[in-house]
């Protein structure tokens, strides 16, 4: 007979097998080594990328000089101004491209190049239109490039180049002037074929140039000006002095003078 009280029975504990245990604490460890070697290398790249920006951004990484080359009608000073690099500028924030945007909006500028070189050297390269012709404006004459862009308002009108006749409106510097059809034309012209002209007037019939002789070189459509010129020149020559007022070469392989 079982006596009044309620024997407690223990339940047997479980051990882990000793191999399960240390494969438990081998992976844990590894887990905690990889986790370490994150770390250390996310604090590498931060300490490391922070000291590469302070050296790039400090003193002994800026902007010491700006050289400019290429200009001709256009100042050293206008193409450091557009371009908006100073000296003491941080070399890495120097923008090439958009420097270069601006200073090719400088009248005379048809293209920049930018470049820095390490480690305070800021070089800028341009390349300058040519003038053309020019128009007769409100306030005098205005120098334009084959493009029609207005380059400059002078005094006196340039006796090396052909004036475009019929220019109803000049706009402002820097600006280009519409229809540009004699611009282009002025532009094609070479040598004595520009300095020799004195006026280029377009119209439905076509190009006419006004030479300084006093000659009118009717060219047709605006293509193969300088082929149209050629012929013009050679006709005047066989012509040996004989008075004419006008040599037709809108075709040039059979001219037409009278």
């Amino acid at each position: 007979m079982s006596g009044s009280g309620t024997a407690t029975r223990e339940r047997p504990s479980k051990e882990v097998d000793p191999r399960i245990r240390e494969r438990w604490i081998a992976v844990r460890r590894a887990e905690g080594r990889r986790r370490l070697r994150v770390l250390l290398l996310v604090l590498a790249v931060v300490v490391g990328g922070g000291a590469a920006w302070v050296a790039l951004a400090s003193p002994l990484l800026d902007v010491d000089r700006v050289i400019v080359r290429g200009t001709v009608h256009t100042t050293p000073e206008q193409v450091t101004s557009a371009s908006q690099i100073s000296r003491g500028d941080a070399m890495i924030w120097v923008d090439d491209g958009a420097a270069a945007s601006r200073i090719e909006a400088l009248p005379w500028v048809r293209s920049a190049h930018v470049a820095r070189e390490w480690p305070g050297t800021v070089r800028i390269t341009v390349t300058e239109r040519t003038a053309a012709a020019w128009v007769q404006s409100g306030t005098g004459p205005a120098i334009v490039d084959a493009t029609g862009r207005v380059l400059d308002r002078v005094a006196d009108a340039p006796v090396d180049l052909p004036q475009v006749a019929d220019v109803a409106r000049v706009p402002p510097v820097g600006a280009t002037i519409s229809p540009a059809l004699g611009a282009h034309v002025a532009g094609r012209l070479l040598g004595y074929a520009r300095t020799g002209t004195r006026s280029i007037a377009v119209s439905d019939h076509g190009v006419n140039l006004s030479l300084v002789s006093g000659v009118e070189i009717r060219l047709g459509s605006p293509t193969a000006v300088m082929t149209k010129v050629r012929a013009a020149v050679a006709v005047l020559g066989a012509l040996d002095g004989q008075a004419v007022s006008y040599v037709d070469v809108a075709v040039p392989s059979n001219p037409v003078a009278g």
